[in-house]
């Protein structure tokens, strides 16, 4: 099957991001314009790509941030689409699951990235009055391993092993894009000019 036309509007330009959008770009489902906003809205709007997903400013350090801290507030990607096309949302949404995941655990887990990262949500942890003290110090002895795991080996190389896999770090918002602000989506009409 011929890949799935969307696009990408990346607000965070962060390591993160470009890392993700990347991953996306080389995905076989998908085929990928990177546009700005409004450009993308257009897109969606005029039917030359079934969905934009809008990357926020600040999602990459905050999507590492929900996915070591219970509780913190994950960033939201909306998913502007064509209603005509629902099942475009369903292929962005697992590309993005897919793709956000390895790219923020590498993050949050790699020695260059991960250091501030770890050092950050420690704080939160320890500052934090919702944690009992018993999950408080679980959290913190997790921060303890994964610093030991940042660690090169005893030979000098990087840390080896793949990090590990934890929930999601993100949710996503879908919005229909219809010809008009305000109109809804009609399936009788659709349907009907389509049978006619």
């Amino acid at each position: 099957p011929s890949r799935v036309p969307i696009a990408i509007v990346d607000l965070d330009a962060s390591a993160v991001s470009a890392s993700i959008v990347g991953a996306i770009r080389a995905d076989t489902a998908v085929a990928v314009d990177e546009l700005a906003e409004p450009a993308a809205f257009e897109a969606v709007r005029k039917g030359k790509v079934r969905a934009a997903a809008v990357i926020p400013a600040g999602f990459g350090a905050a999507a590492a941030r929900a996915l070591l801290l219970p509780g913190a507030t994950r960033p939201e990607v909306v998913i502007h689409y064509d209603p005509s096309q629902s099942i475009a949302v369903s292929i962005v949404k697992g590309v993005l699951a897919e793709q956000v995941m390895k790219a923020v655990t590498r993050a949050a887990f790699s020695p260059e990235s991960g250091a501030p990262i770890i050092a950050d949500v420690r704080d939160a942890v320890q500052k934090s009055e919702r944690l009992d003290a018993s999950r408080r110090g679980d959290l913190l002895a997790l921060f303890d391993s994964v610093e030991r795991v940042q660690r090169p080996d005893a030979s000098g190389a990087g840390p080896a092993g793949a990090a590990p896999a934890f929930s999601m770090p993100f949710s996503t918002r879908e919005l229909e894009v219809t010809s008009g602000p305000g109109r809804k989506y009609n399936s009788y009409a659709h349907a009907f000019a389509g049978m006619s």
